[in-house]
């Protein structure tokens, strides 16, 4: 990732094949986000650019954005209230849970000698929702906001496969604190050609656990999958 020990640059974008689980709740019974709420696997698009620099004190970056944006129906197995509205047994629900996000990631390459190790922070910038309908009686709707900035440690490993243009490495950014935590861990393969462009391929999991007593809401998520990008290199 170097353009004569200058800048270095990097743009990639492709496909997120993922599933999600979990569960959802501010009430006292969990909604399950399969089971109940009928949501299944999922492809979308991500992406992300680096930039890098040989500047003294002054970090590099890495932007991202992730589409995560879930719809589904299913029918409730049980009483529910969810921000503060009650779904009955045997209504049909329609849901929308969107945790599309950017990001910003802001680090120092520790190690710089083709064996790369990078450590920082990542902002993660969620401006989502979770939206629940009754499919019966569509007054009967609630939307509870996921609007926040989530602040990460972040670290990220690169090894060459030296002569075979092929690396392998993970990006993971985590945080947990007060019975919360986020967890984004990226373990993937590189091939770089000798014109400046290439393909990586690997797997994706992301963990959310919010404990929110303020708003009263709940949720132990997980999505994961495989996910595939082209990149340009500069």
């Amino acid at each position: 990732l170097a353009w004569g020990d200058i800048l270095g640059f990097r743009a990639s974008g492709g496909v997120f094949d993922y599933g999600v689980s979990g569960t959802i709740r501010d009430g006292t019974t969990a909604l399950d986000l399969k089971n109940d709420l009928g949501l299944g696997d999922k492809k979308e698009s991500s992406g992300f650019v680096y930039i890098e620099h040989p500047l003294p004190l002054i970090p590099n970056i890495r932007l991202g954005t992730t589409g995560l944006k879930m719809t589904g129906s299913g029918t409730a197995s049980a009483t529910y209230i969810f921000n503060g509205t009650t779904f009955t047994i045997t209504d049909t629900i329609n849901s929308e849970l969107d945790l599309s996000h950017t990001e910003v990631a802001l680090y120092y390459e520790i190690i710089d000698t083709g064996f790369d190790v990078d450590l920082g922070l990542n902002f993660k910038l969620f401006d989502g929702r979770a939206t629940l309908t009754s499919a019966t009686n569509s007054t009967l709707t609630t939307t509870q906001k996921i609007d926040v900035v989530v602040p990460m440690l972040y670290a990220s490993v690169n090894i060459p496969l030296y002569g075979s243009g092929f690396s392998l490495g993970a990006d993971w950014s985590v945080i947990s604190y007060d019975g919360n935590s986020l967890s984004d861990l990226l373990l993937r393969a590189r091939y770089e050609t000798e014109y400046h462009l290439g393909v990586e391929a690997g797997v994706r999991n992301l963990a959310l656990k919010i404990e929110d007593t303020t708003d009263q809401l709940y949720a132990d998520i997980k999505i994961n999958g495989p996910y595939i990008n082209l990149f340009l290199f500069f």
